[in-house]
């Protein structure tokens, strides 16, 4: 079992190590994340995230919903 948390990606850049990356809020506060798994994510997308690697793109209206963290 693992927990995901949804941030809003509010940049996107390519790193030569570790390829697309972005900044990333959760709320606040900003993490740059691994966006690798989530190439076609645009900027103001929710993702979830978990050890700093965006897992997938999130409707709007799922990550506003019970249980999700924003």
């Amino acid at each position: 079992m693992f927990l995901a948390v949804t941030g809003r990606v509010i940049k996107t850049f390519s790193d030569p190590t570790f390829g697309l990356m972005g900044q990333v809020d959760f709320a606040g506060v900003t993490k740059t994340i691994n966006l690798s798994f989530v190439p076609e994510v645009k900027i103001n997308q929710y993702v979830m995230v978990y050890i700093d690697l965006a897992l997938s793109i999130v409707h709007n209206e799922t990550a506003f919903s019970e249980g999700n963290t924003i």
